[in-house]
């Protein structure tokens, strides 16, 4: 009798495990799911591309096909002198890079960066930006530095008009 009673409670226990175990499985599967669901939204159209519709491009591909940006990144390539401005590099195929996108299709010089293929992975990287942000940081603390005197030269009858005054008068017998 005490094996029956032990079978029965371990087989009760066995099928409340798997009760528990289906409840669990429904409830990841549920959320699952709705990450699905949240996944599957629309997403926001980014200001990059908003601008780049107003200008009647499709996609920042088409932009950068487009004689306007061809001309702009040739003159920037020309203000760089035809180098990387990162590494004065001549060698690699130069990239030119927008620092933002807020003045897209009217982009200023400073919105513009020419570098080569090596520079332009490391200017995307997490690590180039922190030290940008550091090397800003410091700037930022930096004391301002006094100004040097610059003394200009005297004229010759002004440095022998300050010889006589400070040699001692000659002595009259």
């Amino acid at each position: 009798m005490t094996r029956r009673l032990v079978t029965r409670v371990r087989t009760q226990a066995a099928k409340a495990s798997d009760r528990r175990m289906a409840e669990v499985r429904k409830q990841a599967a549920e959320k699952a799911e709705e990450k699905k669901k949240l996944k599957r939204r629309p997403k926001k159209e980014s200001r990059r591309l908003i601008a780049l519709r107003a200008l009647g491009f499709r996609n920042y591909e088409e932009y950068l096909k487009s004689p306007g940006w061809i001309e702009k990144r040739d003159a920037a390539v020309a203000r760089a002198h035809n180098k990387c401005q990162l590494c004065n590099d001549f060698r690699w195929t130069l990239n030119v890079h927008h620092n933002t996108y807020e003045n897209l299709g009217s982009e200023w010089n400073s919105d513009l960066v020419v570098l080569c293929g090596p520079c332009h992975i490391v200017y995307h990287s997490p690590a180039f930006k922190k030290m940008v942000v550091k090397a800003k940081r410091q700037l930022m603390q930096r004391k301002p530095r006094r100004k040097r005197q610059i003394q200009i030269p005297k004229s010759a009858g002004e440095l022998r008009d300050e010889v006589n005054e400070q040699a001692p008068a000659p002595e009259r017998r």
